[in-house]
């Protein structure tokens, strides 16, 4: 192991990494706006790796797009705090915040935020929500912006895999369609506060039910072979 991986993972960076994470948690759990300017104070004049640099940009550009002021910050602490579980989803949170990388998607994420405080959407589709906007590019989140619709799309084009991967389209006879989440998506995220229509997309394709003359038949068929 090379000097600088040693240093990483030394037991002095994973402490003080340690204390931060707590840190940030108790933060975002209190809704205490002071408590977390304190600590943007602290970190912000403090060294730190790129990537850490990266991970405050994203932070700090999520939460000036969705706390307005501190009845917003106190939302958001509510929201984390539903199940009883504020600690492990300030965790959750933090972590998506980390891997989203870029300010436009901590926007998207902030707007998510929003939608979940004001109970447009519950908790649970706020993280399912929140892992499109982490696993998905900058470039892939504005296609599906401007290009979503409800018509059936029958090429075979490049991003197709990657929403699919999200459950953002699935397939049906003919091509593949965009799914109900696609356009919660859109909605809750991406072009939040504008008007957007979500169509009621069957999410399963239902099977045509079986007469019972079919299923005798099948069972006939099921007893001869074994007879034979």
């Amino acid at each position: 192991m090379g000097k600088f991986k040693r240093c990483v993972c030394s037991d002095a960076i994973k402490e003080k990494t340690k204390g931060l994470l707590e840190n940030l948690t108790v933060a975002l759990v209190s809704g205490d706006i002071t408590v977390i300017g304190k600590l943007l104070k602290d970190v912000m004049g403090s060294p730190y790796f790129i990537r850490e640099e990266i991970f405050w940009q994203s932070f700090i550009e999520y939460l000036d797009n969705t706390c307005d002021d501190e009845c917003d910050l106190r939302k958001l602490s509510e929201m984390l705090a539903e199940d009883g579980n504020s600690n492990e989803n300030a965790k959750r949170l933090l972590k998506i915040i980390d891997d989203i990388e870029t300010q436009r998607k901590a926007i998207y994420l902030s707007n998510l935020t929003r939608a979940c405080c004001q109970h447009l959407i519950d908790k649970n589709k706020f993280f399912k929500l929140s892992q499109c906007i982490v696993r998905l590019t900058d470039e892939d989140l504005m296609f599906l912006c401007d290009n979503i619709d409800k018509k059936k799309i029958s090429t075979d084009e490049e991003y197709i895999d990657d929403f699919r991967n999200c459950g953002l389209m699935k397939e049906v006879d003919g091509g593949f369609v965009y799914t109900k989440r696609a356009f919660e998506l859109k909605k809750y995220s991406l072009w939040y506060g504008h008007d957007v229509e979500i169509p009621e997309i069957p999410e399963r394709q239902i099977i045509a039910a079986t007469s019972n003359e079919e299923i005798e038949k099948l069972f006939e068929e099921k007893t001869s072979w074994e007879t034979f």
